[in-house]
């Protein structure tokens, strides 16, 4: 909707103006009238309207100085259509060639004034679309000069073009501010405004997904502009947010080592910097070596992860893993201990369960340097990728086993071979027989023969059947061949255990 404000001297005209023109219906609204030139003006100023119909003849100030005089003000873009009687007529053409849109003559022609209004709807409609495309070249352009001088550009005359375009001095204060969503999804995109307000906030794209911004000039409330920053962008996404802070430097030439120095918050949370307010982490004032203290690691923590994984318990593995660095913070550990203990639990993980990546690919253990481009965030969801692909391979060792144990508890009165088990459940004999010693401590054929000693000593002890028919019945063609596994496993031969001494039972068969 389009405004329209009304200037004419007589009430009448005014009126008809107002109430006889369907103004909602052609896309306007009358913001406002007056009844001379003078008390038009200020309206103009005040309201700034699209559109303005004006009477050519008023006392004070006429109907063309009155367009005179706004078209020397910059910020009143209107455009006019004056209305007049016919003996104004060549005076008329003589001066709107200029200054106005179009003109009507009086009494107002209701189908000539709709023509009018239609064509100053379809060019204002066109001139607020060029604002608008303008107006986000200019936006897009400042962000990408921003966008150019954190990245740090290396020819000077574009990023002295960059500074002049954004207003940075040599001595401008600034400070890089990256957001990013609570969960480290980065998928989402903000959308923010630019303020100019105490500490003018200058937008760019972080190039993932995220948003990066650029503080220009020191507020004097500097934690209420971050505080409102922060507050807006949690609304925008209904999600938690952080904001990380860089120092405060002077000039453009700081920009690459600021947004550097937000980054490593980022990719270091929580260990890198100091959290100033709920999810804003600033980085410290002083150098980092002064705030830390190098503590022992827990010497119970990878113990503790390796049975959760072995559990199979992923998501506790997790977990405890972000309960040990928790530990270690609040100990004064910073980024790089951090680093380093997780890149020992990766590789010792790797090495237990694994291999899931090459050596070479891996942050070697308590090789600081190593891991140095990939933050506490970054090593520690591979840590965590790593143990679930661990749990998991568990599981499935875990499964084949417990099957492996089944066919032996019902097939164990058969001949039972470690191949043909493999081959039922689809695994690799070797492979198989591996699991089942790690799982049971016993080899496959050394459980078949417990499970049949087993098995055989609760027949001695229920039922009188000969010792050769309980061999036979356990899956043992040879009488002599279950005496000896019964020996091995008991300490006694199959007739003593089922009578002992002093107690009566069955004579031997």
């Amino acid at each position: 909707m389009y405004k329209v404000f009304l200037v004419d001297d007589e009430p009448l005209v005014l009126e008809g103006l107002r109430l006889l023109v369907d103004w909602k219906a052609r896309g306007f609204e009358v913001c406002g009238e007056a009844r001379d030139g003078e008390d038009a003006f200020a309206a103009i100023l005040d309201c700034r309207p699209d559109l303005v119909v004006t009477d050519i003849r008023m006392p004070v100030m006429d109907g063309i100085e009155l367009i005179r005089q706004a078209r020397m003000r910059a910020d009143c873009p209107a455009k006019f259509i004056l209305l007049s009687g016919y003996g104004e007529f060549e005076y008329v053409q003589s001066v709107m060639r200029h200054e106005a849109a179009d003109y009507l003559l009086k009494p107002i022609d209701t189908f000539e004034f709709d023509r009018v209004l239609a064509k100053l709807r379809i060019e204002l409609e066109r001139e607020r679309a060029e604002e608008q495309d303008a107006a986000l070249e200019r936006k897009e352009a400042a962000a990408a000069a921003l966008a150019l001088l954190v990245r740090g550009e290396d020819d000077p005359e574009l990023r002295r073009r960059a500074s002049a375009m954004l207003g940075m001095e040599e001595d401008t204060d600034v400070c890089v501010v990256l957001a990013e969503k609570g969960n480290g999804n980065a998928g989402t995109a903000f959308v923010l405004e630019e303020e100019e307000a105490a500490g003018r906030v200058r937008l760019f794209d972080d190039g993932s997904g995220g948003i990066g911004a650029v503080i220009v000039g020191k507020p004097e409330r500097f934690a209420s502009v971050l505080s409102d920053l922060h507050s807006r962008l949690a609304n925008q996404t209904g999600d938690d947010v952080w904001l990380f802070v860089s120092r405060w430097g002077q000039g453009p030439e700081r920009l690459k080592a600021l947004h550097r120095e937000a980054a490593h918050l980022r990719d270091n949370r929580p260990f890198a910097g100091i959290e100033i307010a709920q999810g804003i982490l600033m980085a410290p004032q002083c150098p980092s070596s002064a705030l830390y203290r190098v503590p022992i690691p827990d010497p119970e923590a990878g113990a503790r992860l390796f049975r959760l994984i072995e559990a199979g318990d992923a998501d506790g593995m997790a977990a405890a893993l972000d309960e040990a660095l928790e530990r270690m913070r609040a100990n004064g550990a910073g980024p790089s201990v951090i680093r380093a203990f997780i890149a020992d639990l990766t590789v010792e993980v790797n090495r237990r369960y694994g291999p899931f990546e090459q050596p070479g690919d891996l942050p070697g253990p308590r090789s600081v340097g190593s891991s140095q481009a990939a933050g506490v965030r970054e090593l520690r969801a591979r840590l965590c990728r790593y143990g679930r692909l661990a749990a998991e391979r568990f599981d499935r060792r875990r499964s084949a086993v417990a099957e492996a144990i089944r066919i032996v508890q019902e097939q164990f009165r058969k001949p039972l071979k470690l191949q043909d088990v493999a081959a039922a459940l689809g695994a690799q004999p070797a492979y198989l027989g591996q699991l089942f010693k790690k799982a049971t401590g016993e080899t496959f054929h050394q459980f078949v023969h417990t499970y049949r000693v087993e098995s055989a000593k609760t027949l001695l002890r229920r039922t009188e059947m000969k010792i050769a028919e309980v061999a036979r019945t356990v899956g043992y063609g040879d009488a002599e061949d279950f005496v000896r596994h019964f020996k091995e496993r008991t300490g006694m031969t199959p007739s003593a255990y089922r009578n002992p001494p002093g107690r009566r039972g069955w004579p031997n068969r």
